[in-house]
């Protein structure tokens, strides 16, 4: 694809381009890690947490091959189901017993945790002749969505004894505090607590082709907790995902984010930029407005903060950010309209990452990431 040609391209206020090498890389080496019998589930939610969801599903399912997806929002399972896809669809969080037709319709496996659900949704598939597909998802400290071990759990497993047309493919629960550090002691006791509920549904003769409780983080060093699948999210598109940055899959970040010049201009000593005055330089100043601002989800804070940006392969710095706009300083550095700047990724022999991103404005990926607007493409090659 000629970038410079395409117009579809050219009409956005910049581009992020997806690796997609280095996306099949990536997967491959986690499936070494977790080894050929645990099943990898890619995550992609909030629009693949930024990266651009249809772009991401086309490499997964096209190249390598994945038996399932996880999404977090009903929607995204659809949308996915509409453009062919044809794997496992689970969609993590919950829905309200009015959506419950449009997951029968479209195969998607939702979670059950209530006992009033099961039977609201053993009725619709039972109207509609069709066995609908659930997980029971387990409560285990996060206090968000799930059923809790003992008299809870026991009473969904009678409800669910009684409902002919549902069909139990997945038990799974979610750890809140696997980023701390390896062997983190909440995790740990939260997958007792999810070990515990497991061997309650066993003993209740259920056995889920999709048993999982480890995030990205807990896929990196809690091995006893894989059971035969696993979720990967950020630390599949190439994230560290361990909050002291250690990384023992040299997973690679597979994004560039790219905007473009739109003027040049010398600002004199004294002078302010933007508003309301945030900037005034002591000094002359050789200015570049880009094309993109914080509607294109450029954060504020990094760029007020003066935060590093690429051009032709030279660090300089933000100055100043507009909703549609920004500004950089560029002084000293050869550049002219409609030259192509790097946010993110690769330029020369300097590189910004997005975990350096990440360290500067106390964010995670995700939170940075899924703010990048439909203003900015997305093309993966």
């Amino acid at each position: 694809m000629d970038i410079a040609k395409n117009d579809d391209i050219l009409e956005k206020s910049g581009y992020l381009l997806l690796d997609r090498a280095t996306l099949i890389e990536n997967y491959c080496k986690l499936q070494r890690h977790v080894g050929p019998e645990v099943t990898l589930i890619p995550v992609i939610k909030g629009n693949c947490y930024g990266y651009g969801a249809e772009e991401i599903t086309d490499v997964l399912v096209n190249d390598c091959k994945v038996r399932v997806i996880g999404v977090g929002a009903l929607c995204e399972g659809t949308a996915m189901r509409r453009r062919g896809v044809d794997c496992d669809l689970m969609l993590l969080g919950g829905i309200a017993p009015q959506q419950y037709h449009i997951a029968l319709h479209n195969d998607i496996i939702i979670s059950i945790f209530r006992p009033e659900c099961a039977l609201a949704y053993e009725e619709l598939c039972a109207a509609e002749g069709r066995v609908g597909r659930i997980q029971i998802k387990i409560e285990t400290g996060m206090n968000r969505l799930g059923v809790r071990p003992g008299e809870d759990l026991a009473a969904l497993l009678t409800t669910l004894a009684a409902c002919p047309h549902l069909s139990v493919c997945g038990v799974y629960s979610h750890f809140a505090t696997a980023t701390n550090c390896v062997n983190d002691a909440f995790t740990i006791e939260q997958h007792d607590r999810f070990t515990r509920g497991l061997r309650q549904i066993e003993a209740a003769g259920i056995r889920a082709q999709y048993v999982h409780c480890c995030n990205s983080a807990a896929v990196t060093w809690f091995k006893e907790a894989f059971h035969n699948s696993v979720r990967v999210g950020g630390i599949l598109y190439g994230h560290l995902v361990m909050e002291d940055g250690v990384e023992p899959v040299d997973i690679q970040e597979i994004i560039t984010l790219r905007a473009y010049i739109t003027n040049l201009h010398t600002m004199p000593a004294g002078e302010s930029i933007g508003y309301p005055q945030k900037f005034r330089s002591g000094t002359d100043l050789q200015l570049a407005t880009l094309s993109v601002g914080f509607a294109d989800g450029i954060p504020v804070d990094y760029a007020r903060g003066q935060g590093p940006i690429l051009v032709h392969g030279r660090r300089t710095r933000f100055l100043e950010l507009c909703m549609d706009q920004s500004i950089i300083d560029v002084t000293g550095i050869p550049c002219k309209v409609g030259d192509e700047v790097t946010l993110i990724g690769q330029d020369g022999d300097e590189r910004i990452s997005v975990y350096s991103i990440e360290k500067r404005t106390g964010r995670t990926f995700d939170a940075l990431l899924t703010f990048i607007s439909d203003r900015i493409a997305r093309i993966c090659r």
